[in-house]
């Protein structure tokens, strides 16, 4: 199988996994074609809020790079793939996607992937993400503390840290809409579907927003660092930092992280926005090099 952003001499496999709690994920996988260059022996690339492994140009772009570098790379799905969608759970049919995923849920996801990768005799294996993706590759890896993982890539990871939100300049759009997630979670209406507009438009379960996005920070990387041991590299873009009220103070508290915390880095690619619109390549760029530097 060959992709349509893919290079003409790469060629995918349709995969697909078991998660620990029984739900089905499909993936693309790609051999390592060439002689192994850095120890790392294989790679889970996990897409963004609503993405999915085949609709990412940037992650499919990351996954040619990394197989120059003799990598095995598995571009997957998590749960919370495309906004809304159905898998069989235990053999009942189930609503999941993004308007309904509790992210929490990544870590059986990313475990499932691992075990494949495990079962295929890869033990040296590189969490990537893009967005929330880059979210769930370091909360997955602080909360599994799987030995397989040896290295992590987060590019645009955001803070979902409800009182930075609170301090923004949509302060009063998050207040709206955290307040009615609330309110429909205690009257039992926590799947309920709501168009919200905060922090971008689209559609979400109460829960679903209620949990992500609640004073109780669940989701903010930043408070899991102490718990990643392991060489991870921390990608942004250079407008996202400065225009996106979800990146609102987080390039000090990145770089205060990684002057304490010796297994981070860092790095911003110029005038770039969240998807690195007409720079992907850089974006690439930098984390080959990474790769090739540390591993």
């Amino acid at each position: 199988m060959q992709t349509s952003d893919s290079k003409p001499d790469r060629h995918y496999e349709l995969v697909s996994t078991l998660t620990p709690d029984g739900v089905k994920l499909q993936g693309l996988f790609q051999r390592a074609q060439e002689k192994k260059s850095v120890s790392l022996d294989a790679a889970i690339v996990l897409h963004g809020l609503a993405g999915n492994f085949y609709g990412s140009s940037l992650n499919l772009g990351l996954a040619d790079e990394l197989g120059s570098l003799g990598i095995a790379v598995a571009v997957v799905n998590t749960r919370g793939h495309d906004n809304i969608s159905t898998s069989r759970v235990a053999g009942r049919a189930k609503t999941l996607g993004a308007a309904y995923e509790i992210v929490d849920d990544c870590r059986h996801d990313v475990a499932g992937w691992i075990d494949w990768m495990r079962q295929r005799g890869y033990a040296n294996v590189g969490l990537i993400g893009h967005s929330l993706g880059a979210i769930k590759a370091l909360y997955a890896a602080a909360q599994l503390q799987d030995e397989s993982i040896k290295a992590i890539v987060g590019l645009s990871a955001t803070r979902l840290c409800h009182a930075s939100f609170l301090q923004s300049e949509r302060a009063a759009d998050f207040r709206k809409w955290i307040r009615t997630a609330q309110e429909e979670v205690e009257l039992g209406n926590a799947h309920k579907l709501m168009q919200v507009d905060f922090p971008f438009p689209t559609h979400m379960a109460a829960g679903a927003y209620r949990d992500k996005y609640g004073p109780e920070d669940r989701y903010d990387w930043t408070r899991c660092v102490d718990l990643i041991n392991v060489p991870t590299l921390l990608v942004f873009g250079e407008r996202e930092l400065q225009k996106n009220a979800a990146f609102q103070g987080l390039e000090e508290i990145a770089r205060d992280i990684c002057k304490t915390r010796e297994p981070f880095s860092m790095t911003v690619i110029e005038s770039a926005n969240h998807f690195y619109a007409g720079v992907q390549h850089r974006a690439m760029r930098a984390v080959k090099e990474w790769i090739e530097e540390r591993l």
